[in-house]
């Protein structure tokens, strides 16, 4: 009896000892928090399930009747206590919620430590890291390391199954594709090392063509050039190239890409003339905000890039 006592601690402390290095022990016990405190709320696309947090560090998954399935929390000490106040203002943020229910997919800003590792400021900034919470295994994992200083580009294919994504702090920076299902990895394209950032993806209607923007800076100005990556044979075609005016990924219909810039005045890409033009200017003095409201609650679409106002920026 002894003998199988001892062999059960040894196989319960070798299976603690070889656990994924990437699962976050992250779980927390909190009381439902009040509607009137959210600041974050995400619904499943069953519409019966939400993500919830009233601060974006304390994030609850609350069922339809109000039941918690589970509680966890971004750590502020992960690069070390010492550091902690610097990730005051950090967070996750959510950015996909798989069909099936079962993942939701977060990343994180930092807010106050997100700049570029090559010049100052940042440009195309989708998140920090990308962390995956299994739903039913109650468990959080880190899908792409968090960056203590720089950024990553992403985005999400429409079937959910690849994550495609730059590492900004990277000389020259690669595009990557990364498959959910069996964690292979590969690089699509590696850009030319003149170009700081690479980003604002966005993915053709049928999925096979990945459109993506650089940027570049040259006698202190910044520079853009719009592409569109084959997927199939692996091809590269400049669209635009040497604009003066950060553009923004929307949409994309038909042959037509949709994309914004820093003043939300909207442009069009027609991709059959390769021709880029303004359609629409913002109106002065009009914020105009949008949301979808439900019977469970109301769902936010979270644009990472662009949400460091929900970390208290």
């Amino acid at each position: 009896m002894k003998n199988k006592i001892f062999s059960l601690l040894v196989l319960f402390f070798l299976t603690a000892c070889f656990r994924s290095s990437k699962e976050l022990i992250l779980e927390t016990q909190m009381a439902l928090i009040p509607t009137e405190k959210l600041e974050v709320v995400y619904l499943s696309p069953d519409k019966n399930t939400k993500l919830q947090s009233g601060d974006s560090k304390n994030f609850q998954i609350v069922e339809k009747n109000g039941n918690i399935i589970w509680s966890f929390s971004y750590d502020i000490n992960k690069f070390g206590e010492s550091e902690s106040s610097l990730f005051w203002y950090a967070g996750y943020i959510p950015v996909y919620w798989s069909e099936d229910g079962r993942y939701i997919y977060l990343t994180c800003l930092h807010n106050n430590e997100d700049g570029s590792t090559k010049y100052i400021g940042n440009t195309y900034i989708d998140g920090q890291g990308i962390f995956r919470v299994d739903v039913k295994n109650k468990n959080l994992i880190e899908v792409i390391p968090e960056l203590r200083h720089g950024y990553y580009a992403f985005i999400f294919t429409p079937d959910g199954k690849n994550l495609i994504y730059a590492d900004q702090t990277e000389t020259p920076v690669s595009v990557r594709m990364l498959n959910l299902v069996s964690d292979e990895e590969k690089i699509l394209l590696t850009a030319d090392e003149e170009f700081l950032d690479v980003g604002s993806f966005g993915i053709s209607p049928e999925g096979g063509e990945l459109f993506f923007i650089t940027m570049k800076i040259l006698g202190g100005e910044r520079f853009y050039s719009l592409k569109i990556f084959d997927l199939s044979n692996l091809i590269t075609v400049t669209l635009i190239d040497h604009f003066d005016t950060r553009l923004q990924f929307k949409s994309w219909k038909n042959d037509l890409i949709i994309l914004s810039d820093s003043n939300d005045s909207i442009w069009e890409l027609n991709l059959l003339t390769q021709e880029l033009s303004l359609i629409a200017t913002k109106t002065p003095y009009c914020k105009i905000r949008s949301m979808s409201h439900t019977e469970f609650g109301t769902s936010r679409t979270v644009n990472p890039g662009h949400a460091a106002h929900l970390l208290g920026g």
